[in-house]
């Protein structure tokens, strides 16, 4: 779903993906190519009754990155067009999918140097032994950092990296001025934030993180994950009172 010119919302649907999902169009010698940024999940756990066993179980659902592909294409997005992946952090249930991403488009993966270890272990437990994937997987192709990111030419779009940690020593948010977006992975939700008692979390550091993207001009708030809400915070109004929220009655 197209929520912006040129921005690009696949929500969590269930078991369909891990977390929302979005891609921002950029040119190149005007050509359209895409970030993608937390392509969410490779797969999932699917509960079913045994009943051989008459108990509880699992199965593996590999589809996970075909839905998220096959819902970019409705848009007209196809997968040959994907330029980047940019991992917003390092949980699996946002980076998992994006070296498989990335063996079917070519595209590269990037990721704030802060959550490297971390990568490669949620990444890794996932794709060491398949068949189909090697040691590299595991290593991102471009580490981001503090600053302006620039896609496309000759006339690039330029997005503003900002570091975020706190939910991860990682995390990253992408702000785009122009279109007052931002992506703010798991930092901030509606009417919440991320988690801090995972590795690496720190509540005092993500407080710090949610208060700065809080005076951003935003009118679009683009959350990792659907809790009780689509995720997607609409209006600069609503915006301004749902980090007015978090910050007053949570963690005033």
């Amino acid at each position: 779903m197209e929520l912006t010119t040129d921005v690009f919302c696949y929500q969590w649907r269930g078991q369909a993906n891990g977390c929302n999902s979005y891609a921002i169009r950029y040119l190149v010698n005007g050509v359209p190519r895409y970030a993608l940024i937390d392509p969410g999940q490779r797969a999932v756990a699917l509960p079913f009754f045994d009943s051989a066993r008459g108990r509880m179980a699992t199965a593996r659902d590999d589809r996970v990155l075909e839905t998220l592909l096959g819902s970019m294409k409705k848009d007209g997005i196809q997968p040959e067009e994907i330029g980047l992946i940019i991992n917003t952090h390092c949980h699996p249930d946002h980076c998992e999918a994006a070296p498989e991403l990335k063996k079917r488009t070519g595209a590269p993966i990037a990721l704030h140097r802060g959550d490297k270890v971390l990568y490669a272990q949620a990444v890794g437990k996932r794709y060491n032994g398949d068949d189909d994937a090697g040691e590299a997987v595991t290593e991102p192709d471009i580490y981001l950092e503090e600053g302006d990111l620039r896609l496309g030419s000759p006339d690039p779009i330029t997005l503003k990296v900002l570091h975020t940690p706190g939910h991860s020593p990682g995390s990253i948010s992408l702000y785009w001025p122009e279109r007052k977006t931002l992506i703010a992975g798991d930092v901030v939700f509606y009417r919440s934030f991320g988690r801090y008692d995972t590795y690496g979390g720190d509540l005092l550091t993500l407080k710090d993180s949610i208060t700065r993207l809080s005076k951003l001009d935003v009118e679009y708030l683009l959350t990792g994950h659907p809790y009780g809400h689509p995720g997607i915070i609409k209006g600069k109004r609503e915006v301004e009172a749902n980090f007015r929220f978090i910050l007053v009655n949570i963690l005033g």
